[in-house]
Protein backbone atom coordinates (compact mmCIF):
# COMPACT_ATOMS: atom_id res chain seq x y z
CA UNK A 1 0.00 0.00 0.00
CA UNK A 2 2.95 2.21 0.85
CA UNK A 3 4.66 1.92 -2.58
CA UNK A 4 1.35 2.49 -4.41
CA UNK A 5 0.80 5.57 -2.49
CA UNK A 6 4.71 6.93 -3.27
CA UNK A 7 3.73 5.68 -7.18
CA UNK A 8 0.34 8.07 -7.43
CA UNK A 9 2.42 10.63 -5.99
CA UNK A 10 5.32 10.53 -8.24
CA UNK A 11 2.91 10.83 -10.98
CA UNK A 12 1.28 13.78 -9.55
CA UNK A 13 4.67 15.40 -9.51
CA UNK A 14 5.13 14.36 -13.28
CA UNK A 15 1.44 15.63 -14.48
CA UNK A 16 2.73 19.49 -11.90
CA UNK A 17 6.29 18.77 -13.95
CA UNK A 18 4.40 18.53 -17.37
CA UNK A 19 2.38 21.73 -16.71
CA UNK A 20 5.11 23.87 -15.42
CA UNK A 21 6.90 23.20 -18.68
CA UNK A 22 4.59 24.47 -20.78
CA UNK A 23 5.51 27.26 -22.55
CA UNK A 24 4.18 30.75 -22.90
CA UNK A 25 3.56 31.81 -26.65
CA UNK A 26 4.37 35.43 -26.12
CA UNK A 27 7.63 35.08 -25.92
CA UNK A 28 7.34 33.62 -29.72
CA UNK A 29 6.54 36.88 -30.85
CA UNK A 30 8.70 40.07 -31.01
CA UNK A 31 6.62 43.82 -31.55
CA UNK A 32 8.05 45.65 -34.54
CA UNK A 33 8.20 49.68 -34.95
CA UNK A 34 8.86 51.00 -38.23
CA UNK A 35 9.92 54.52 -39.03
CA UNK A 36 9.59 56.84 -41.73
CA UNK A 37 7.33 59.72 -42.08
CA UNK A 38 5.02 58.56 -39.18
CA UNK A 39 5.03 55.37 -37.12
CA UNK A 40 3.96 51.51 -37.86
CA UNK A 41 3.58 49.34 -35.57
CA UNK A 42 3.16 45.20 -36.53
CA UNK A 43 4.27 42.05 -34.64
CA UNK A 44 6.71 38.92 -35.80
CA UNK A 45 6.80 35.67 -35.15
CA UNK A 46 10.47 34.01 -34.71
CA UNK A 47 11.73 31.59 -36.57
CA UNK A 48 15.13 30.63 -36.59
CA UNK A 49 18.46 31.53 -34.69
CA UNK A 50 21.81 31.71 -35.32
CA UNK A 51 23.96 30.63 -32.31
CA UNK A 52 27.38 31.55 -33.63
CA UNK A 53 26.81 35.35 -35.19
CA UNK A 54 23.93 35.79 -32.15
CA UNK A 55 21.77 36.56 -35.67
CA UNK A 56 17.53 35.88 -35.06
CA UNK A 57 15.01 35.59 -37.93
CA UNK A 58 11.83 36.34 -37.64
CA UNK A 59 8.82 36.60 -40.23
CA UNK A 60 5.98 39.30 -40.68
CA UNK A 61 3.28 40.75 -43.12
CA UNK A 62 5.42 42.63 -45.70
CA UNK A 63 3.21 45.63 -45.20
CA UNK A 64 4.30 46.23 -41.72
CA UNK A 65 7.97 47.15 -42.69
CA UNK A 66 7.82 47.88 -46.75
CA UNK A 67 7.63 51.36 -46.54
CA UNK A 68 9.82 51.99 -43.42
CA UNK A 69 13.10 53.76 -43.36
CA UNK A 70 14.60 52.08 -40.18
CA UNK A 71 13.40 49.06 -37.91
CA UNK A 72 13.49 48.22 -34.17
CA UNK A 73 12.35 45.11 -32.79
CA UNK A 74 11.38 44.33 -29.09
CA UNK A 75 11.53 40.63 -27.46
CA UNK A 76 9.09 39.76 -24.86
CA UNK A 77 12.11 38.28 -22.62
CA UNK A 78 13.43 41.60 -22.22
CA UNK A 79 11.77 43.85 -23.58
CA UNK A 80 14.82 45.65 -25.67
CA UNK A 81 14.42 46.96 -28.87
CA UNK A 82 17.53 45.98 -31.36
CA UNK A 83 17.65 47.23 -35.09
CA UNK A 84 16.09 44.57 -37.56
CA UNK A 85 17.03 44.69 -41.42
CA UNK A 86 14.67 42.66 -44.03
CA UNK A 87 16.12 39.89 -45.59
CA UNK A 88 13.37 38.24 -48.30
CA UNK A 89 10.29 39.32 -49.08
CA UNK A 90 7.54 37.21 -50.84
CA UNK A 91 4.95 39.99 -51.92
CA UNK A 92 2.15 37.75 -52.92
CA UNK A 93 2.02 35.55 -49.61
CA UNK A 94 2.37 39.95 -47.68
CA UNK A 95 5.44 37.82 -46.68
CA UNK A 96 8.62 39.78 -45.08
CA UNK A 97 11.62 38.13 -43.25
CA UNK A 98 13.90 40.05 -41.15
CA UNK A 99 17.32 39.76 -39.71
CA UNK A 100 18.00 40.79 -36.35
CA UNK A 101 21.42 41.22 -34.45
CA UNK A 102 21.38 40.32 -30.58
CA UNK A 103 25.01 40.51 -29.48
CA UNK A 104 25.72 41.41 -25.96
CA UNK A 105 22.46 39.96 -24.51
CA UNK A 106 21.23 36.67 -22.67
CA UNK A 107 18.38 36.15 -24.50
CA UNK A 108 17.62 32.52 -24.51
CA UNK A 109 15.21 30.85 -27.90
CA UNK A 110 13.15 27.87 -27.06
CA UNK A 111 11.83 25.65 -30.21
CA UNK A 112 7.89 26.52 -31.29
CA UNK A 113 6.03 23.68 -32.14
CA UNK A 114 3.98 23.85 -35.79
CA UNK A 115 0.74 22.72 -35.47
CA UNK A 116 0.25 19.21 -36.76
CA UNK A 117 -3.17 18.12 -38.87
CA UNK A 118 -5.43 17.39 -36.51
CA UNK A 119 -5.41 21.17 -35.11
CA UNK A 120 -6.71 22.65 -38.47
CA UNK A 121 -10.50 21.84 -37.56
CA UNK A 122 -13.44 24.09 -36.58
CA UNK A 123 -12.29 25.25 -32.58
CA UNK A 124 -10.93 28.15 -30.63
CA UNK A 125 -7.38 29.56 -31.79
CA UNK A 126 -5.20 31.91 -30.09
CA UNK A 127 -3.86 34.97 -31.62
CA UNK A 128 -0.85 37.23 -30.72
CA UNK A 129 -0.15 40.35 -31.74
CA UNK A 130 0.28 44.72 -30.45
CA UNK A 131 -3.12 46.13 -31.53
CA UNK A 132 -3.11 49.79 -31.46
CA UNK A 133 0.69 49.45 -30.48
CA UNK A 134 -0.20 47.86 -26.81
CA UNK A 135 1.82 44.91 -25.72
CA UNK A 136 1.34 41.29 -26.56
CA UNK A 137 -2.01 40.95 -26.52
CA UNK A 138 -3.85 37.81 -26.90
CA UNK A 139 -7.28 37.32 -28.45
CA UNK A 140 -9.38 34.04 -28.48
CA UNK A 141 -10.79 33.57 -32.13
CA UNK A 142 -12.76 30.86 -34.43
CA UNK A 143 -10.61 28.82 -37.26
CA UNK A 144 -13.19 29.04 -40.02
CA UNK A 145 -11.94 27.28 -43.05
CA UNK A 146 -8.76 26.78 -45.26
CA UNK A 147 -8.95 28.96 -48.52
CA UNK A 148 -5.92 27.03 -50.56
CA UNK A 149 -2.61 25.80 -49.96
CA UNK A 150 -1.10 28.88 -48.50
CA UNK A 151 -4.31 30.45 -46.40
CA UNK A 152 -6.78 30.02 -44.10
CA UNK A 153 -9.09 32.49 -42.44
CA UNK A 154 -9.98 32.93 -38.89
CA UNK A 155 -12.86 35.40 -37.26
CA UNK A 156 -11.98 38.87 -37.21
CA UNK A 157 -13.71 40.07 -34.21
CA UNK A 158 -11.30 42.58 -32.47
CA UNK A 159 -8.40 41.62 -35.27
CA UNK A 160 -6.96 45.40 -35.09
CA UNK A 161 -3.72 47.17 -36.95
CA UNK A 162 -1.28 45.93 -35.25
CA UNK A 163 -2.54 42.56 -35.21
CA UNK A 164 -0.28 41.84 -38.86
CA UNK A 165 2.65 39.66 -38.40
CA UNK A 166 1.30 38.11 -35.58
CA UNK A 167 0.88 34.65 -34.60
CA UNK A 168 -2.24 32.26 -34.89
CA UNK A 169 -1.59 29.22 -32.17
CA UNK A 170 -3.82 26.57 -31.29
CA UNK A 171 -4.95 26.21 -27.66
CA UNK A 172 -1.82 24.27 -26.94
CA UNK A 173 0.31 26.35 -28.01
CA UNK A 174 1.04 25.03 -31.10
CA UNK A 175 1.68 27.57 -34.16
CA UNK A 176 -1.05 27.68 -37.37
CA UNK A 177 0.55 30.73 -39.19
CA UNK A 178 0.89 34.30 -39.55
CA UNK A 179 -1.81 37.13 -39.78
CA UNK A 180 -1.62 39.24 -42.68
CA UNK A 181 -4.63 40.83 -43.52
CA UNK A 182 -7.95 41.79 -41.55
CA UNK A 183 -11.12 41.88 -44.10
CA UNK A 184 -14.85 42.48 -44.03
CA UNK A 185 -15.93 39.24 -43.04
CA UNK A 186 -12.67 37.31 -41.97
CA UNK A 187 -9.00 37.63 -41.10
CA UNK A 188 -6.76 36.33 -43.12
CA UNK A 189 -3.16 33.98 -42.08
CA UNK A 190 -0.53 32.22 -43.94
CA UNK A 191 -0.44 29.00 -43.01
CA UNK A 192 2.85 27.87 -41.34
CA UNK A 193 3.75 25.07 -43.42
CA UNK A 194 3.61 27.28 -46.83
CA UNK A 195 5.99 29.70 -44.82
CA UNK A 196 8.02 26.71 -43.39
CA UNK A 197 8.78 25.44 -47.48
CA UNK A 198 9.44 28.93 -48.65
CA UNK A 199 12.24 29.73 -45.51
CA UNK A 200 13.74 26.33 -46.65
CA UNK A 201 14.27 26.93 -50.26
CA UNK A 202 15.13 30.49 -49.49
CA UNK A 203 17.63 28.50 -46.57
CA UNK A 204 16.71 30.99 -44.05
CA UNK A 205 17.19 29.24 -40.61
CA UNK A 206 14.32 27.55 -39.24
CA UNK A 207 15.60 25.89 -36.21
CA UNK A 208 13.64 26.99 -33.92
CA UNK A 209 10.30 25.18 -35.68
CA UNK A 210 9.49 21.80 -34.91
CA UNK A 211 6.91 19.16 -35.24
CA UNK A 212 5.42 17.66 -31.99
CA UNK A 213 7.67 14.98 -30.15
CA UNK A 214 7.84 12.66 -27.58
CA UNK A 215 7.21 14.47 -24.13
CA UNK A 216 8.84 13.02 -21.66
CA UNK A 217 6.74 13.71 -19.04
CA UNK A 218 3.85 11.68 -20.64
CA UNK A 219 6.10 8.78 -21.43
CA UNK A 220 7.02 9.04 -17.38
CA UNK A 221 3.31 9.65 -16.04
CA UNK A 222 2.40 5.95 -18.62
CA UNK A 223 5.71 4.09 -17.32
CA UNK A 224 4.98 5.38 -13.77
CA UNK A 225 1.38 4.23 -13.44
CA UNK A 226 1.49 1.05 -15.91
CA UNK A 227 4.78 -0.26 -13.29
CA UNK A 228 2.22 0.93 -10.14
CA UNK A 229 -0.86 -1.41 -11.94
CA UNK A 230 1.76 -4.32 -12.45
CA UNK A 231 2.93 -3.59 -9.00
CA UNK A 232 -0.32 -3.62 -7.63
CA UNK A 233 -1.61 -6.61 -9.39
CA UNK A 234 0.93 -8.58 -8.68
CA UNK A 235 1.34 -7.90 -4.93
CA UNK A 236 -2.73 -8.43 -4.44
CA UNK A 237 -2.64 -11.62 -5.83
CA UNK A 238 0.38 -13.02 -3.60
CA UNK A 239 -1.44 -11.64 -0.83
CA UNK A 240 -4.73 -12.94 -1.58
CA UNK A 241 -3.10 -16.45 -2.66
CA UNK A 242 -1.53 -16.48 0.99
CA UNK A 243 -4.33 -15.53 2.64
CA UNK A 244 -6.72 -18.19 0.70
CA UNK A 245 -3.69 -20.91 1.71
CA UNK A 246 -4.51 -19.96 5.37
CA UNK A 247 -8.02 -20.45 5.20
CA UNK A 248 -7.79 -23.79 3.52
CA UNK A 249 -4.16 -25.24 5.94
CA UNK A 250 -6.16 -23.48 9.41
CA UNK A 251 -9.50 -24.81 9.19
CA UNK A 252 -10.77 -24.33 12.76
CA UNK A 253 -11.61 -21.03 13.97
CA UNK A 254 -9.80 -21.09 17.06
CA UNK A 255 -6.60 -21.82 15.58
CA UNK A 256 -3.98 -19.69 17.02
CA UNK A 257 -2.90 -17.82 13.75
CA UNK A 258 -6.04 -16.57 13.48
CA UNK A 259 -5.41 -14.45 16.77
CA UNK A 260 -1.86 -13.66 15.35
CA UNK A 261 -3.66 -12.09 12.73
CA UNK A 262 -6.11 -10.07 14.59
CA UNK A 263 -9.04 -11.53 12.16
CA UNK A 264 -11.64 -14.69 12.53
CA UNK A 265 -11.28 -17.24 10.02
CA UNK A 266 -14.28 -15.98 8.02
CA UNK A 267 -12.74 -12.54 7.99
CA UNK A 268 -9.76 -14.27 6.03
CA UNK A 269 -11.77 -16.01 3.39
CA UNK A 270 -13.42 -12.59 3.11
CA UNK A 271 -10.06 -10.26 2.71
CA UNK A 272 -8.59 -13.03 0.50
CA UNK A 273 -11.55 -12.44 -1.85
CA UNK A 274 -11.53 -8.90 -2.06
CA UNK A 275 -8.23 -8.50 -2.79
CA UNK A 276 -8.53 -11.33 -5.32
CA UNK A 277 -11.71 -9.38 -6.97
CA UNK A 278 -9.40 -6.37 -6.84
CA UNK A 279 -6.57 -7.05 -8.74
CA UNK A 280 -8.83 -8.39 -11.29
CA UNK A 281 -10.58 -5.13 -11.80
CA UNK A 282 -6.79 -3.18 -11.58
CA UNK A 283 -5.93 -5.80 -14.48
CA UNK A 284 -8.66 -5.08 -16.69
CA UNK A 285 -8.06 -1.60 -16.68
CA UNK A 286 -4.71 -1.61 -17.05
CA UNK A 287 -5.28 -4.23 -19.98
CA UNK A 288 -7.95 -1.69 -21.43
CA UNK A 289 -5.61 1.01 -21.07
CA UNK A 290 -2.41 -0.40 -22.65
CA UNK A 291 -4.69 -1.96 -25.43
CA UNK A 292 -6.07 1.26 -26.48
CA UNK A 293 -2.72 3.19 -26.16
CA UNK A 294 -0.89 0.40 -28.21
CA UNK A 295 -3.67 0.72 -31.19
CA UNK A 296 -3.56 4.24 -31.35
CA UNK A 297 0.43 4.45 -30.81
CA UNK A 298 0.21 1.92 -33.64
CA UNK A 299 -2.21 3.61 -36.03
CA UNK A 300 -0.55 7.00 -35.49
CA UNK A 301 2.63 5.44 -36.43
CA UNK A 302 1.20 4.28 -39.54
CA UNK A 303 0.24 6.98 -41.03
CA UNK A 304 3.15 9.16 -40.39
CA UNK A 305 5.13 8.07 -43.15
CA UNK A 306 2.38 9.47 -45.68
CA UNK A 307 -0.08 11.78 -43.33
CA UNK A 308 -0.63 15.15 -45.32
CA UNK A 309 -1.98 17.90 -44.13
CA UNK A 310 -5.81 19.80 -44.99
CA UNK A 311 -3.59 21.86 -47.89
CA UNK A 312 -2.00 18.95 -49.52
CA UNK A 313 1.42 19.78 -48.37
CA UNK A 314 3.29 17.10 -46.60
CA UNK A 315 4.09 16.86 -43.43
CA UNK A 316 7.48 16.05 -42.76
CA UNK A 317 8.19 12.51 -40.86
CA UNK A 318 8.22 12.70 -36.70
CA UNK A 319 7.27 10.70 -33.78
CA UNK A 320 3.76 12.18 -31.75
CA UNK A 321 2.87 10.95 -28.58
CA UNK A 322 -0.54 11.77 -28.51
CA UNK A 323 -2.95 13.58 -26.15
CA UNK A 324 -4.03 10.11 -25.33
CA UNK A 325 -1.31 9.30 -23.45
CA UNK A 326 -1.99 11.82 -20.80
CA UNK A 327 -5.33 10.45 -20.27
CA UNK A 328 -4.00 6.85 -20.26
CA UNK A 329 -1.41 7.80 -17.19
CA UNK A 330 -4.00 9.52 -15.64
CA UNK A 331 -6.48 6.25 -15.77
CA UNK A 332 -3.52 3.90 -14.55
CA UNK A 333 -3.13 6.21 -11.18
CA UNK A 334 -6.47 6.06 -10.98
CA UNK A 335 -6.10 1.93 -11.12
CA UNK A 336 -3.52 2.19 -8.94
CA UNK A 337 -5.14 3.44 -5.98
CA UNK A 338 -8.71 1.82 -6.41
CA UNK A 339 -7.84 -0.78 -4.30
CA UNK A 340 -7.39 1.55 -1.08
Amino acid sequence: MNTSIHIVRLVLFFLLVDLAAQKNPDEFIVKITGYSGGVEIGAGIITGFNELDREVFLITALHVVEETDSLLVEFSQNRREFPATIFKVKPELDLAVLQVKIRNTDIEFRDLVVAETSDFRLSLVKIIGHPQGSSWITRLNKFLAPLDRNNFTVSNEMVTKGFSGGGVFTKNDRLMGMIVENRSQDALVVDILAIVSLLNEWKVETNLLTRPKLKLETAAIMGAGTAGVIYSLVGLEKKSKDQYSIYEDHRFSNDPIYTDLGMTREEVFQDAESKHKTAIIVGAVSGVVLAVGSYMLIRKLSKRKNEKRHDGLVVVPHFNMPDYALSSGNAVSFGVTIQF
